[in-house]
């Protein structure tokens, strides 16, 4: 009898815990830099694509190599409600640049609204892109979010 109590004590926390877990998500890009200093450009953009039928809730902050949240200049395209909801089916461009060579990662955060509940949300990569204007020579750099797979 313990034995059976035990099993559906166990099944009943694991289907609650994924249903507190459905609704929302967060994953890594693991590497950004940007550069602006004379002779060079480069930066990192950041496509983040919702890949369910409604509009979701989404963050991003970029941290510099110490841990800090960096003042970096961060510019974004295709996102709404003053850049914090990804309409459905719409791939957003998110873009970080700096004056002098930064270097960290990024967290992207979602969550659904209202009584919505997925859970994936966002499928999302990096590119890191190094100019140098001088030696007219271009560098690209995929970088995956979350193994290239939807989180």
């Amino acid at each position: 009898m313990q034995t059976k109590l035990a099993s559906l004590t166990l099944a009943v926390s694991l289907l609650s815990s994924a249903s507190a877990l459905a609704g929302s998500g967060n994953a890594i890009l693991p590497l950004w830099s940007a550069n602006t200093s004379t002779g060079v450009s480069a930066g990192t953009n950041v496509y983040v694509t919702n890949i369910t039928s409604h509009t979701l809730n989404i963050g991003m902050t970029f941290y510099a190599g110490d841990g800090t949240v960096t003042s970096c200049p961060v510019t974004v395209s295709n996102l709404t409600n003053s850049n914090t909801q990804i309409a459905a089916g719409v791939t957003a461009q998110i873009s970080v640049t700096c004056s002098t060579l930064t270097t960290g990662i990024a967290r992207i955060q979602w969550s659904n609204q209202s009584t919505d509940i997925d859970n994936v949300g966002l499928v999302a990569f990096g590119i890191r892109y190094i100019n140098y204007t001088s030696a007219g020579v271009s560098s690209h750099t995929s970088v995956p979010v979350n193994g290239s797979n939807p989180f």
